[in-house]
């Protein structure tokens, strides 16, 4: 994925994430992010709310119907639409990623998801909240912890590259506390 992703200069705009749960939402509920917080969200019908917007962060491949969203973030005061995939820009390179997915049967597995302010981070599941702690913020034990998520570095010429000053992959990972009962890739659902 890194190398579409570089090829179609988009590693400024995505990365790819391992599609995993963190706790059940309700048939009406949206995973929304908001202040480095997600949690679920009833919208009812609309998107709106405080004069805001809740906007698409990451899509998953759902066969017969393409990619859908199915994290999100809020944007006050409409400040930022998020990520519109049907800009020309992003079309030949969504051909290639559904083409990849699919090709690799990874629809199950993996996940576009637009690049965050702040990549690297971990996520703490606590009951139904999702928190975000952005990396040099925290310790932890690599034994509970995996990664789920990869932004890359357009500088890069390898994935392994040593770029002065700057990391060529940054990762984003998740906190198993329940000594890893938390659903990864084909074995859960979003």
């Amino acid at each position: 994925m890194r190398l579409l992703l570089l090829e179609h200069d988009l590693t400024d705009v995505f990365g790819v994430r391992v599609l995993h749960s963190h706790f059940s939402l309700q048939e009406n509920e949206k995973l929304v992010e908001l202040n480095h917080q997600s949690t679920g969200w009833n919208l009812g019908s609309g998107d709106g709310l405080m004069d805001g917007r809740v906007v698409p962060k990451s899509w998953r491949l759902i066969k017969g119907k393409g990619l859908m969203p199915y994290e999100f973030t809020f944007r006050p005061l409409n400040t930022d639409r998020g990520i519109d995939l049907t800009e020309p820009r992003y079309q030949a390179f969504l051909t290639d990623f559904v083409a990849a997915v699919e090709a690799a049967e990874l629809g199950d597995s993996i996940a576009l998801s637009v690049r965050p302010a702040q990549p690297a981070g971990i996520e703490i599941t606590m009951r139904s909240s999702t928190i975000f702690f952005p990396e040099g913020t925290y310790q932890y034990d690599p034994n509970k912890a995996i990664v789920t998520g990869w932004y890359f570095n357009s500088k890069s010429a390898g994935i392994c590259a040593d770029v002065p000053n700057e990391k060529p992959i940054l990762r984003a990972m998740c906190w198993m506390e329940d000594g890893g009962k938390g659903k990864i890739g084909r074995e859960g659902s979003m």
